[in-house]
C-alpha cells in the first residue's frame, strides 16, 4: 500500500500532500562531517583516509535506507536503545550527587559567543519534527501511531537533553566544563562508562544520518507529484517503495560537500536555508489561515481550533528567531543562501517559462499542473 492509499484508508490528511512546498536541505549534510570531528578526536587521519571514512558512513547510511524505511524505523529503535543505555546508567550512578543548584548558578563563559552560531545550532537541534509528516503514511494507523509517535519523541528529546545535563554538571567542577562534559561526567563516575558514552555519540549520529536521510528523501520524492523536480527523480523500488534516485543522490552530495566545509559551517548554511523555508512556511498559513477562516472545518485542511490572533502570537517567535539567523550570521553564510535561493527562483521561473517557436522564439507561460488530490475528513489538521 502507498503512501497516499494508507493515509487515504485511515482517513488521514498527509502533510506532504497539502504543502507543497520544496524541502530545506536535509540535516543529513552535516552529520557526516560531525561524525568525522568525533572519529579524528580519537584518530588522526590524513586527507585520502579523512575522504574514505566518511564515504564509508554515507554509503552505510544509504545502504541501511535502500532496504526500506520499515526497516529504518526498526533500526532507530535499536540504535535509540543502545545509545540512551549508558546516560541512564550515568544518571543511576549520579543521583547520590545530583545537585540543582548549578542551575542558576552555571559560570558565564570566559570568551566572547558568536550569538548567530549559537542561534543556529539551536534550530539545528531542534528542527526536524515537520519531517516526520513525510513518511507518516508508512504507519499501520496513522490516525493512530503519528500523534503517540509524536508524544514518545517530545518526551524522549526532553529526557534526553536534561538528564545527562542535569548528571553532569552535579559530578563535573564548573571549571571544567567544556565539550566532552559528558564524557568526562561519565569517566569520574565509572571509568568504562566513557568509552561506552562515546559509542553513543557515534551510533546517535548514525541513526540520525539515517533517519534524516529517510524523512528528507520522501519529501523530495513527493514534490514529483507536483511537478517540481522530473518524475524519474521520485522513481521507487517496486518492492520496497523506496525511492532509491533521492537516497542515492543525498548521498552523493552530502560527501562531496562535506570535504570542503567544516560543521558549523555546513550548520550555519543549512540553518539559513531552513529558517527562510520555515519563515516562508508559517507566513503563507498565517494567510491561508486568515482567508479560510469563516470555512467549513471539513473542508478546511489548514484549519486550526484557536482564535486566529492566538495562532499568530503563537508563530511570531519562530517568525522573529528565522529573521533573526537571516541576518545576524556570517556575511559569507548570507551571501551563499542569497545564492542558493536565486539559482532555486532560476529554476522554478525556468520550469514555468519556455520557449516555443511560432512565428520566431518567444516566451510563453506554461499551465500549472494539476496538483494532486487533497484526502478530506482529515484527522491531522496542519
Amino acid at each position: 500500500m502507498s503512501h497516499r492509499e494508507r493515509c487515504a484508508d485511515d482517513g488521514v490528511t498527509s502533510p506532504v500532500d497539502v504543502s507543497p512546498m520544496a524541502p530545506s536541505p536535509p540535516p543529513v549534510y552535516s552529520y557526516a562531517e560531525l561524525f568525522m570531528m568525533y572519529f579524528e578526536e580519537l584518530v588522526q587521519l590524513g586527507p585520502w583516509a579523512h575522504a574514505g571514512v566518511t564515504l564509508g558512513f554515507e554509503a552505510l547510511v544509504v545502504a541501511v535506507n535502500l532496504v526500506g524505511v520499515q526497516i529504518v524505523g526498526k533500526a532507530s529503535v535499536g540504535l535509540l536503545v543502545i545509545m540512551l543505555s549508558p546516560f541512564v546508567v550515568m544518571f543511576c550512578l549520579a543521583v547520590p550527587h545530583l545537585d540543582f543548584k548549578m542551575l542558576v548558578e552555571f559560570p558565564s563563559p570566559a570568551s566572547s559567543i558568536d550569538v548567530g552560531l549559537l542561534v543556529s545550532v539551536i534550530m539545528f537541534n531542534l528542527m526536524g519534527w515537520d519531517f516526520m509528516g513525510n513518511v507518516s503514511g508508512s504507519a499501520r494507523k496513522p490516525r493512530r501511531d503519528v500523534p503517540l509517535a509524536t508524544s514518545v519523541a517530545l518526551t524522549l528529546v526532553l529526557a534526553t537533553y536534561a538528564v545527562p545535563l542535569f548528571s553532569a554538571i552535579s559530578v563535573v567542577p564548573a571549571d571544567q566544563y567544556g565539550d566532552d562534559l559528558f564524557t568526562r561526567a561519565a569517566g569520574m563516575l565509572w571509568g568504562p562508562l566513557e568509552y561506552m558514552v562515546e559509542g553513543a555519540a557515534f551510533l546517535g549520529l548514525f541513526g540520525l544520518g539515517v533517519t534524516f536521510m529517510s524523512t528528507s528523501s520522501e519529501a523530495i520524492a513527493h514534490s514529483t507529484d507536483w511537478q517540481y523536480i522530473p518524475k524519474f527523480v521520485g522513481k521507487r523500488f517496486t518492492s520496497r517503495e523506496v525511492p532509491w534516485i533521492v537516497i542515492v543522490l543525498q548521498g552523493c552530495v552530502a560527501f562531496l560537500i562535506s570535504i570542503p566545509w567544516d560543521y558549523s559551517a555546513l550548520v550555519q548554511v543549512q540553518m539559513w536555508i531552513f529558517s527562510l523555508s520555515t519563515m516562508v512556511i508559517m507566513l503563507s498559513f498565517i494567510g491561508i489561515r486568515f482567508r479560510t477562516r469563516n470555512e467549513a472545518r471539513a473542508n478546511n485542511n489548514f484549519r486550526v481550533p484557536l482564535p486566529f490572533l492566538l495562532i499568530v502570537a503563537l508563530c511570531a517567535p519562530s517568525i522573529g528567531l528565522c529573521i533573526f539567523a537571516l541576518v545576524g550570521g556570517d556575511l559569507r553564510v548570507i551571501i551563499l543562501g542569497v545564492g542558493l535561493c536565486v539559482v532555486v527562483v532560476v529554476m522554478g521561473t525556468a520550469r514555468e517559462l519556455y520557449f516555443v517557436r511560432k512565428r520566431g522564439w518567444r516566451w510563453r507561460v506554461s499551465e500549472p499542473p494539476e496538483p494532486p488530490p487533497l484526502l478530506h475528513g482529515s484527522a491531522i489538521n496542519v
